[in-house]
């Protein structure tokens, strides 16, 4: 039994139709690949470290050892201690270790503490949970249920006010450095 295939589907033109594509396909790659290797720098270069000595940085050594002279005069390295580079350090102004530097370059650091506020925050929490518990406990006394209500309801108000990202910002303790 032999099989014979019709061209009732258009498979030629399907076919013709595929290989276009598969060159167009083709073409386009070739192109993107151009294109890529034309925005290429030619040569990327990796970084390196390189040597400042401490004349041209203007910075002091932040290391433990420093260049010093002995006795006689000769060139020694002296090892300071953690206590004396930070003794050295606080001895030096503020203004001093700015010195050079204009106002407007200056940077002031703002650093806001609301421990205080949240310590009050959490007092309120759990007063009003000892208030609920007392609550529950005194069901059947109607003169200490209504002081708890009324004492809760306080509490309840002055929380709803002081929990908030508003009251925390204002009553914050707020510090300047420079």
């Amino acid at each position: 039994m032999s099989m014979e295939i019709s061209n009732r589907y258009g498979l030629d033109y399907i076919n013709k139709v595929q290989t276009e594509q598969t060159t167009k396909d083709a073409e386009r790659a070739e192109e993107a690949a151009k294109s890529k290797e034309k925005d290429k720098p030619e040569m990327i270069l990796a970084p390196k470290d390189e040597y400042i000595s401490t004349e041209k940085s203007g910075k002091k050594p932040s290391g433990l050892y420093h260049m010093g002279q002995d006795e006689n005069g000769n060139p020694k390295i002296i090892f300071d201690t953690t206590q004396k580079a930070e003794e050295a350090e606080s001895e030096q102004p503020k203004d001093a270790k700015l010195k050079g530097v204009p106002d407007n370059d200056r940077v002031q650091v703002t650093i806001g503490n609301m421990d205080k506020v949240k310590n009050e925050i959490k007092k309120l929490k759990e007063e009003k949970k000892q208030l609920e518990q007392q609550l529950k406990m005194a069901a059947g006394n109607e003169q200490k249920t209504k002081e708890l209500e009324t004492k809760l309801a306080q509490v309840e108000a002055e929380l709803s006010v002081k929990d908030t990202a508003e009251y925390k910002k204002q009553h914050a303790e707020y510090t300047t450095e420079e």
